[in-house]
């Protein structure tokens, strides 16, 4: 008898869990860098998205927008431009949040300096 139930409690578990899966999830932001006045990555589903920083515990509006293309890439506008190691969330109509991500500083050019002639 025993097995029997933890069959169940095993498939149950099991359906539970595709069930989370099946949800949609909420945006995923790109890397920011300092200076960014947009802060891409995607939504799928989403037909508006906020962009707020939390770097002092609270949530500071940063922008908002519903540029969102059929991949379900996104970009909003924010102002002012972000800061290193600001720390910002895109959130969607729905109250889905992306993960905190912090901004870093800015990428410098990969390709060397041209010699002096």
């Amino acid at each position: 008898m025993m097995a029997k139930t933890g069959r169940w409690a095993l498939l149950s578990l099991i359906a539970a869990g595709v069930v989370v899966l099946a949800q949609t999830a909420g945006p995923a932001a790109d890397q920011p860098h300092a200076g960014d006045r947009n802060v891409t990555g995607t939504a799928p589903g989403a037909s508006s998205l906020t962009v707020y920083d939390i770097s002092s515990g609270g949530k500071r509006y940063l922008g908002s927008g519903s540029s969102i293309d059929k991949k379900g890439f996104f970009a909003v506008a924010v102002n002012p431009p972000l800061t290193v190691e600001q720390k910002i969330i895109v959130v969607d109509a729905q109250g889905h949040s992306s993960a905190a991500v912090a901004v870093i500083p800015p990428t410098l050019p990969t390709t060397p300096p041209h010699p002096p002639r």
